[in-house]
């Protein structure tokens, strides 16, 4: 009897779903815009509620609406961050990072929904139903897109990790605390001062420095 399932077909599409990733870096290459075409007509493929399909594309490919679009992001990146209280040098540096990303792009495409032609209820509850429903699909494909970024990421350094694993070590352990004591005066003791470890002295306002870290001299900021 012929097996029901196309193991091939369902083979190369698990490899395919399961070989993924993002991509948060490009070449600058140009896209042919059928490769693009190809590309949303499978996206548009993505099942919705009611099979009413309201997605609505906008592709960029001119470099100057890209570089709005990247400086609008920024700013709500930059405004977004402050107000959780990060520390400023680490906020303008993800800013730059997200400006490089949008406005180096050889293609940029604005996924959106259009409520046009969705069903409408006359009763509220129904209607709230409906917004609940849209809402919580929203919700779904931006926590998977955070989460399939957060693992790319994370593969990203565990080979980096693999091929420089004491380098990688001192790096992630010195950005860990950066994000941690971002408002606390830090002084990095070096081996060769203290110990065989990379050492770290908390100081808060008026305290006193540990014996063995020099004074900064008279008119110099650094300690």
């Amino acid at each position: 009897m012929q097996d029901a399932i196309d193991r091939d077909g369902l083979d190369a599409a698990a490899l395919l779903m399961a070989s993924r990733r993002s991509i948060r870096r490009y070449r600058e290459e140009a896209i042919a815009p059928e490769v693009v075409e190809e590309l949303l007509r499978c996206a548009a493929n993505a099942p919705s509620a009611h099979n009413r399909q309201p997605w609505r594309f906008a592709v960029l490919r001119r470099q100057e609406p890209k570089v709005r679009l990247a400086n609008a992001m920024g700013e709500r990146l930059r405004a977004d961050r402050l107000r959780d209280g990060d520390s400023p040098a680490a906020v303008e540096a993800d800013v730059a990072r997200s400006f490089e990303r949008i406005s180096c792009a050889p293609v940029v495409v604005l996924v959106a929904t259009s409520r046009a032609g969705m069903d409408a209820y006359p009763d509220a509850a129904r209607g709230e139903a409906e917004k609940t429903v849209k809402a919580a699909e929203a919700y779904r494909a931006s926590k998977v897109g955070n989460a399939t970024g957060d693992a790319s990421r994370f593969a990203s350094r565990h080979t980096a990790h693999a091929g420089a694993a004491e380098i990688t070590e001192t790096r992630l352990y010195l950005e860990a605390v950066e994000r941690v004591l971002a408002r606390v005066k830090k002084f990095i003791i070096s081996p060769e001062l203290k110990g065989s470890n990379l050492d770290f002295w908390l100081v808060g306002q008026g305290a006193t420095l540990p014996p063995f870290i020099p004074t900064a001299p008279s008119g110099s900021s650094k300690p």
